[in-house]
């Protein structure tokens, strides 16, 4: 009997065991479903981030190959730059990233120098010898900085009222200003010094030398452009037809012709012996604000309001 009880113990203490481990076995499943379940989850999801990057990837380095084909250089580089970003731990592709921006970095213009200041600058413009640089500021002076350091050659000059542009003579020993005092002047760039004025009866908004250095002609906000003498200091001719400001003026290459442009919505080439206008005016559908001659003289580019450069003959 005592045996018995035993074995009746015994057994009912295995069947206790076995449901326990039923029990065990039936939570550890479901813990492995629940787990199996999230970590599918997690790999899908990282699944799509990883497709959704590789996409990423893809179009940006379709921007800047589509860039680079148009001839837009440095709008590709931002687009390069974000897929070497997005491919970062990849040692294979970040060095493919790279070599390409290397091969558009090297045909880019490269930022080498710049120079800080308080005013707005509307010029800025090399020296015949391309050693100097000559800074227009609006409202403020003229500068002279050396090319390779970027310090400032003798002390700044000009009016006390706003400067509109400035020119250097041929040979770089002078420098020509317009300014809204009603001024043209000459300097001395490495003394600052003033050497001769122009006075105007309005605002000067141009001033460029003749090629062989010996004449000035400047643009007015009287509707003149005026030739002057520049050892003496003397007008010698006037150069009407404009109906509005003048705001540039400049020779052609051999020094036989001007080029003007006006508010009036006009260029016009001048005889720079006579002072005749050559020609009907060119016409555009807002203020010109610019115009220069081909190295040949045989065509004249303009640039103005109406959204367009406009090349004649």
């Amino acid at each position: 009997m005592l045996a018995n009880g035993k074995s009746v113990k015994r057994l009912k203490l295995l069947e206790k065991r076995l449901a326990n481990l039923k029990r065990m076995a039936s939570i550890s499943a479901i813990v492995i479903v629940v787990l199996a379940a999230v970590l599918f989850q997690v790999y899908r999801e990282w699944s799509f981030a990883r497709e959704g990057r590789q996409r990423q990837i893809g179009a940006e380095v379709a921007y800047g190959t589509r860039a680079m084909q148009e001839g837009d250089l440095l709008k590709s580089l931002p687009s390069f730059a974000a897929a070497l970003s997005l491919d970062r731990g990849n040692s294979d592709r970040e060095k493919t990233h790279r070599l390409r921006l290397r091969a558009v970095l090297e045909q880019t213009p490269k930022l080498v120098q710049m120079r800080f200041g308080d005013k707005q600058v509307n010029e800025a413009l090399f020296s015949p010898d391309g050693e100097r640089i000559l800074i227009i500021e609006s409202f403020g002076e003229a500068r002279v900085l050396d090319v390779t350091t970027g310090e400032l050659i003798g002390n700044p000059f000009g009016p006390r009222e706003g400067l509109a542009g400035g020119a250097w003579d041929p040979n770089g020993r002078w420098i020509a200003t317009a300014s809204y005092d009603g001024t043209a002047c000459v300097w001395d760039p490495n003394t600052g010094e003033r050497s001769l004025v122009l006075s105007h009866p309005d605002r000067v908004f141009s001033v460029a030398f003749s090629p062989d250095g010996s004449r000035i002609v400047t643009g007015c906000k009287d509707n003149i452009a005026r030739i002057w003498k520049f050892g003496a200091g003397k007008e010698e001719l006037e150069l009407k037809r404009h109906t509005g400001p003048v705001l540039y003026a400049t020779f052609s290459h051999d020094g036989r012709l001007v080029v003007t442009a006006s508010r009036d919505s006009t260029a016009q080439i001048w005889n720079a012996a006579d002072g005749k206008p050559i020609g009907p005016p060119l016409q555009h559908q807002g203020w010109v604000h610019s115009a220069c001659f081909s190295p040949d003289d045989r065509k004249v580019v303009t640039a103005s309001d109406d959204y367009k450069a406009s090349v004649w003959e």
